[in-house]
């Protein structure tokens, strides 16, 4: 099993901790994110997590505009939007390249 945490604070705002866990054949098994940061409608982060959950890692661009496409229509609080994009961005990126290590 694979795991990654990313964790970031907004200066002066709030936390953010992404952990993900995956298969070494890239299938993401757990995708969790924590915070003290609010996002409207709340359910949104549920959604989130639940829609990475079961797929395979091979394009992080697609699995990006998927999870931009669940966010298009919701307000983040305390935390940048762009940054939470990027932060999950790096860990589909980190995971991604650790398969590779397993699979060769």
């Amino acid at each position: 099993m694979i795991e990654v945490i990313k964790f970031y604070k907004e200066p002066k705002g709030k936390y953010v901790e992404i952990i993900a866990k995956a298969s070494e054949s890239c299938i993401i098994k757990e995708f969790l994110i924590n915070g003290d940061f609010f996002m409207i409608p709340p359910e949104v982060i549920d959604q989130l997590e639940e829609a990475l959950k079961g797929l395979r890692i091979v394009n992080v661009d697609e699995l990006i505009d998927r999870v931009s496409r669940l966010l298009a229509n919701t307000r983040v609080v305390g935390l940048s939007k762009n940054k939470l994009i990027e932060l999950i961005r790096e860990v589909l990126s980190d995971i991604k390249s650790k398969c590779r290590e397993h699979l060769k």
